[in-house]
């Protein structure tokens, strides 16, 4: 049986959620997701367009709901994001390795948000090198 790190990328939409200013886009979680012909959305109020995709400012100019969202951006930013994934309705939320708050997670929980975090997103939707590797690694120890 999938793991439910394994089954979160079983959807068919995601936003990914960014901040340039702050910390490079996630752009290895991006084009993994754009190859696995996923809907995604990079959400960015600091850029127009990354890797030649469109970016929104916020969840609530997307032209339609997301099954999911990945939040990839400073730690001192994550709480807040986590706040508008909640008010955006969105019940599946990836936090990235590194990056998840005690703040963050307590309101996750509170709006009842299958949440995922403490791992790297970019090995489940990107197989190559190191994140190849570090999949192998986390599969041994019955992590992944």
């Amino acid at each position: 049986m999938a793991s439910k790190f394994e089954q979160f990328w079983d959807k068919k939409s995601y936003a990914l959620i960014g901040h340039n200013q702050t910390r490079d886009f996630p752009t290895l979680t991006l084009k993994g997701l754009l190859n696995s012909s996923k809907t995604v959305y990079a959400i960015d109020s600091s850029i127009s367009k990354i890797e030649g995709e469109k970016t929104y400012s916020s969840l609530s100019d997307l032209p339609q709901p997301v099954d999911a969202a990945i939040i990839e951006v400073a730690k001192s930013e994550t709480a807040a994001k986590v706040q508008e994934v909640s008010d955006a309705g969105i019940k599946n939320l990836w936090i990235h390795l590194g990056t998840d708050t005690p703040e963050a997670i307590a309101i996750a929980q509170k709006a009842n948000i299958n949440l995922c975090y403490g791992t790297c997103a970019v090995m489940y939707v990107n197989g190559t090198g190191l994140h190849k590797f570090h999949g192998w690694i986390n599969k041994l120890l019955k992590k992944y």
